[in-house]
């Protein structure tokens, strides 16, 4: 993909980085009802931490729970949240042609429970975070990353947790959702 004023290598960097952190998200099953949410959330946790990076893992009861990651720019200025859910719809294997929790890489795509909804906008958004902290923070304000459960089913934990037990975490200007 050609993007004008932008090096081909580094998209192709990028796309193959997004690739496999969907592939690997994907592979956590992480089907509401039930959830285990806090499998993905110790997963992104540990991806942060390998890129120097800290962030907390939130959230009720102990299998429910998401991960919160703040940058602070170098100036000061507004508060972005990026934020996606951890959990998916169930998937009966039957009904797909690929195994839905294998995130597999074919054709050009990645086919597994959560590649369009929405483990593609957790690997999106993990990806922006490693880049603007690589980058320097060279930003005004903040950038919050919000990993949420229980968005397909039930909306008992999750985002409603965290705006009634941690609303400093979500408070924001502007969200991207």
């Amino acid at each position: 993909m050609e993007i004008a004023g932008i090096d081909p290598e580094l998209v192709a960097r990028i796309e193959r980085e997004t690739t496999e952190l969907l592939s690997a998200l994907i592979r956590i099953d992480t089907s509401n009802p039930p959830g285990n949410e806090s499998a993905v959330a110790a997963f992104l946790d540990d991806y942060f931490r390998r890129h120097g990076l800290q962030g907390e893992i939130v959230g009720e009861p102990a299998k429910r729970r998401g991960f919160v990651a703040t940058l602070t720019g170098t100036r000061p200025g507004r508060r972005l949240v990026l934020m996606a859910h951890e959990d998916v719809v169930p998937a009966a294997a039957e009904h797909w042609t690929e195994p839905p929790f294998a995130g597999v890489v074919k054709d050009g795509y990645i086919w597994g429970r959560g590649a369009i909804d929405v483990k593609n906008l957790l690997a999106a958004f993990c990806v922006v975070m490693r880049r603007l902290a690589e980058d320097g923070r060279d930003f005004a304000g903040e950038v919050v990353f919000v990993a949420g459960a229980d968005e397909e089913d039930g909306a008992v934990c999750g985002t409603r947790w965290l705006v009634s037990q941690r609303p400093d975490l979500v408070r924001c200007d502007y969200l991207v959702n």
